[in-house]
C-alpha cells in the first residue's frame, strides 16, 4: 500500500505547509520520493506526519480506502448486527463471505457452519 499520496491529500486539504507538516521529521526530498511512492518511511515519521495532520491512523484508513469502511470493516459490522439479532440465515451468508476472504488470503483459514 501506497501511504504517501494519502498523506499528500490530507495536507493540501487542510492547507498546511509542507514546511509545518515536515518540521524535523523529514527533509523535503524524502517526503517527495515517499509522496512519490519510491520510498517507505519510518512508523516514527508516519505517526509524527499524522499528529501533526490532526488525523488518527483509524482515518488515515478510511480517507486511504475512498472514504468508506475497508470489507473487513463492513464485514465485522455485517456480523456483530446478525449476532446480535440472532439472525442464523444472515451469519451463514457471512460465514461464506468470510470462507471467500479467507481462501485468498496466506493463511488460508476457513470457518465451518456446522
Amino acid at each position: 500500500m501506497k501511504y504517501g499520496p494519502t498523506i499528500s491529500d490530507i495536507r493540501k486539504a487542510k492547507k498546511i505547509s509542507l514546511k509545518n507538516l515536515l518540521q524535523d521529521q523529514m527533509t523535503p526530498s524524502s517526503y517527495s520520493r515517499f509522496v512519490d511512492g519510491k520510498t517507505e518511511t519510518s512508523v516514527n515519521s508516519f505517526v509524527a506526519l499524522l499528529e501533526t495532520l490532526n488525523v488518527t491512523f483509524d482515518e488515515y484508513l478510511y480517507i486511504n480506502n475512498g472514504y468508506q469502511n475497508s470489507r473487513y470493516d463492513q464485514l465485522y459490522r455485517k456480523l456483530t448486527t446478525a449476532l446480535k439479532a440472532d439472525d442464523a440465515p444472515a451469519l451463514i451468508v457471512l460465514v461464506n463471505q468470510i470462507n471467500a476472504f479467507a481462501q485468498s488470503s496466506p493463511d488460508n483459514l476457513r470457518m465451518k457452519t456446522s
